[in-house]
């Protein structure tokens, strides 16, 4: 496995993972809050996460200050 599939592999698992903790914990909680951080740190490394894949259908804003 190389380096991009690796990231390819992390960025998957994480925007799961925020799915599945937004389900069982509800609106940003904790773990939602620091998987989306992460996520938007990898956002500045890779154009292919974009906003829409951060949010979720009916959220007034994308993302509470600071994140």
């Amino acid at each position: 496995m190389n380096y991009e599939e690796m990231w390819n592999d992390l960025k998957e698992a994480l925007l799961e993972k925020k799915t599945d903790v937004r389900e069982t914990y509800g609106k940003m909680n904790l773990r939602e809050i620091s998987l989306l951080w992460v996520l938007r740190q990898m956002q500045k490394l890779d154009p292919t996460i974009t906003d829409e894949m951060l949010t979720y259908p009916g959220d007034n804003a994308p993302f509470p200050d600071g994140i």
